[in-house]
């Protein structure tokens, strides 16, 4: 086990780090604040697979801080089971999802307490996020 040193900073405080920065650089005295998660704050936009202790597993993009405290507003999908071999969120975000797994509506939600239960954090592709937005939500009939 290593410490991360700030050359080795985890994903998930440089998405933490990125997050507050989001926060600290949006103009809220004009209806048109200043969206820096896509105007040079490229840690907030970037396509993720999010793995949380209690909200489960997430292909989705972080689209911001979430209305709670120590939350992210995420615009993405569950991921509630996938197949093929692909038995770590790390494989979710090189393979992306297939029509066999079991995938919630495409939604934007909170996932709250983030440094307490986020256990992974990856960067993925938007081609990968995007494909999984194509394909159809799993119901319990199926």
């Amino acid at each position: 086990m290593g410490v991360n040193t700030p050359a080795q900073e985890s994903p998930i405080a440089a998405l933490l780090a990125a997050l507050l920065d989001h926060v600290a650089h949006q103009d809220t005295d004009t209806d048109t604040a200043t969206d820096t998660a896509t105007a040079g704050n490229d840690d907030v936009s970037k396509p993720r697979i999010i793995r949380h202790h209690m909200s489960g597993v997430w292909i989705c993009y972080v689209v911001g801080v979430g209305d709670t405290p120590d939350s992210v507003k995420v615009h993405g999908r569950r991921v509630w089971s996938w197949r093929g071999g692909r038995l770590e969120t790390s494989q979710l975000a090189t393979q992306g999802v297939s029509k066999e797994d079991r995938l919630g509506d495409w939604v934007t939600c909170d996932i709250g307490q983030i440094t307490e239960h986020l256990v992974d954090c990856i960067e993925t592709t938007a081609d990968l996020v995007e494909a999984a937005r194509a394909l159809p939500t799993w119901t319990t009939a199926d």
